[in-house]
């Protein structure tokens, strides 16, 4: 949801007198021609980038808004307050909807829903309206609904990627279609298997055993435009304790910011943790050898 210049746009409308309707109605029409701000969202479906968004005035910026087919939601408010864009993104698989909340505004306080921020408000405030700017506080400008990933009998699992991105729509559809249609990963070399990617660590996950002795781990990624690579994150479950070296399509990463390594240490084993900046739209090849 792109709000324009809020502070300029909502002082100008103050400063006019024209009143706030008493209404959410999306038909509802202002006599005022304010700066109109764009509502909606944007994603991916079948591999192509698109956006879905409505025109609308200040009044009626509270208008239900329920796209079909949408993968992410955006917001900005762009100029001096911020150049970054925050955004939310579920799996096509999780069925996600959005929707622009529409409730509990207050004309005569903000053209917001507006409430106290616990904890920084000092006392339990959910829920609580914000009657002043003298605290932080926060709103709600849309909601998302997605199915979970996984369910028991005493708990539901449910993951989306959410943060804060100068990218525009594309690229950020791209992100969501390197996470819900990941790049097939094939393990190349004797001794490992798996390769299976799981969302939840937004990583690839390949087991060694013993056999695989002191034999580097080969394996490619089958990237594509319908599954693009947006950076590489890899858990080698059993690596051990000893570091690794990269060659990516035959040339050598050096350890640095665009090659990282880590350990998760277990009970059973010390799993190799390993993160490479890398954007693919066709396949790669990497080997990480014992160091």
């Amino acid at each position: 949801m792109e709000l324009g210049r809020f502070y300029a746009v909502w002082e100008r409308f103050c400063a006019s007198g024209t009143p706030l309707p008493a209404t959410d109605d999306p038909s509802y029409v202002s006599a005022e021609p304010w700066m109109p701000v764009r509502s909606g969202c944007s994603g991916s479906k079948g591999g192509v980038a698109f956006s879905h968004e409505t025109s609308t005035d200040w009044p009626r910026l509270f208008a239900r808004l329920r796209p079909t087919g949408a993968r992410a939601s955006f917001g900005v408010v762009p100029g001096p307050i911020t150049r970054y864009q925050p955004f939310a993104i579920a799996r096509w698989q999780g069925e996600p909807s959005f929707d622009v909340h529409s409730g509990e505004v207050r004309r005569d306080v903000s053209i917001y829903p507006w409430w106290n921020h616990w904890p920084t408000a000092f006392e339990p405030s959910n829920g609580r309206y914000a009657l002043a700017a003298d605290r932080a506080s926060h709103s709600s400008l849309t909601h998302m609904r997605w199915k979970e990933i996984a369910k028991t009998r005493d708990s539901v699992t449910k993951v989306h990627l959410e943060g804060m991105s100068e990218a525009g729509d594309a690229a950020l559809a791209s992100l969501a279609r390197s996470w819900e249609s990941p790049a097939v990963l094939k393990v190349e070399s004797p001794g490992y298997s798996g390769g299976d990617y799981d969302p939840g660590e937004r990583a690839w996950i390949v087991e060694r055993s013993a056999a695989a002795g002191t034999e580097p781990l080969a394996f490619t990624l089958a990237a594509s435009p319908a599954s693009p690579v947006e950076n590489i994150a890899v858990v080698v479950k059993g690596w051990g304790d000893g570091g690794a070296t990269l060659t990516l399509d035959g040339r050598e990463v050096a350890s640095g910011k665009d090659f990282r390594v880590g350990h998760h240490r277990r009970l059973e084993a010390t799993d190799l943790v390993v993160f490479v900046t890398a954007r693919a739209t066709s396949p790669l090849r990497l080997v990480l050898a014992r160091r």
